[in-house]
């Protein structure tokens, strides 16, 4: 009886999972099918799983073979969106002018004051600059106190910020431009400044948007106007140093991820063997986690490290990156 669950409940759920799969490659034709290509990494994690179950109760020999290419496709379309695709590690060393940065949602609900202080406080790496989302009018003092030792250049600092985001930098902010992305219906506003460390030869210019949730066909071209509507303005720009980050609330394996990054000319990189998931953090395991906070660079920025850290409460891990000049 066991036996006859088990190869079933292995078979169905395998079944579930190559047509998940299979469906994502649709995912230029309709916004569910691109919701299903979010999820390449969850497709490698489960055929990993599924593989030995059904080898070990349904004896069924294709559909394991279906899975082990399932499980190997994922594996490398987790790593087709990167710059350098199997460069698993950098051998970038040390370097003066190195630029850390922190990307954080804080969550909206979310009063992580004395957390955050702690964490820069204690943090291993000398954060440069940090830029929040889901900052609430209450949050504005609060933080800026909170963080006003390392990190006393804070914009902006009223309710005119761009779609609740908040800037705090240990160095001066530069010409900052707070700007519409996309059409009137949707509102969503980005925003764009420079910012300098003391020992770093060039300047480096920001960019950042918190998009739309790609889910319903409204939130989906939303979605889409937000991220191509970035990437317009950073090409037309025409900077050399540029960092673009943010919660995008999508993971690097849709098509429009892909375009964007065409657009705007930028790179996407990732160390280490699985790609480090920074939603939603109260799920322990790696296999529940998408990648959904992005930190894009230019090809003038070396990309020394990058990596999820505290949660600080939360839903969202923090990402920082650490760069230097070429």
């Amino acid at each position: 009886m066991f036996f006859n669950i088990m190869s079933q409940s292995a078979i169905t759920l395998a079944l579930f999972l190559i047509a998940a799969f299979a469906l994502s490659f649709l995912a230029h034709e309709h916004w569910g099918f691109s919701l299903l290509a979010q999820f390449r990494l969850q497709y490698f994690f489960g055929a990993l799983i599924l593989l030995p179950l059904l080898l070990l109760f349904s004896q069924s020999y294709l559909l394991s073979f279906v899975i082990i290419i399932v499980a190997l496709c994922s594996f490398v379309q987790t790593r087709l969106p990167m710059a350098e695709p199997y460069k698993f590690k950098t051998d970038i060393g040390a370097d003066k002018h190195k630029f850390t940065i922190m990307q954080y949602n804080k969550y909206y609900k979310n009063r992580p004051y004395h957390s955050l202080k702690k964490y820069i406080k204690n943090s291993t790496q000398d954060i440069d600059l940090i830029i929040m989302q889901e900052v609430e009018d209450v949050d504005i003092p609060r933080l800026t106190e909170a963080l006003i030792d390392t990190h006393p250049y804070t914009l902006p600092t009223d309710s005119a910020r761009p779609d609740f985001i908040m800037i705090h930098s240990k160095y001066p902010i530069n010409n900052l431009t707070i700007k519409n992305i996309c059409t009137l219906s949707c509102g969503t506003r980005g925003v764009r400044f420079d910012v300098r460390t003391e020992s770093a030869p060039h300047p480096i210019t920001i960019y950042s948007a918190h998009t739309k949730a790609p889910i319903g066909q409204s939130g989906y071209t939303q979605h889409k106007e937000e991220l191509m509507g970035m990437a317009q303005w950073i090409v037309e720009d025409n900077v050399e140093h540029v960092i673009f980050m943010g919660d995008w609330n999508t993971t690097p394996y849709t098509p429009i991820f892909k375009t964007m990054m065409e657009t705007s000319k930028l790179n996407y990189q990732n160390y280490g063997l699985i790609p480090e998931g920074t939603w939603p953090s109260l799920l322990v395991l790696p296999i529940f986690k998408i990648s959904i906070d992005h930190i894009l660079f230019s090809n003038s920025l070396n990309l020394i490290d990058i990596h999820k850290s505290a949660t600080m409460g939360s839903d969202h891990h923090s990402l920082v990156a650490n760069f230097s000049f070429k």
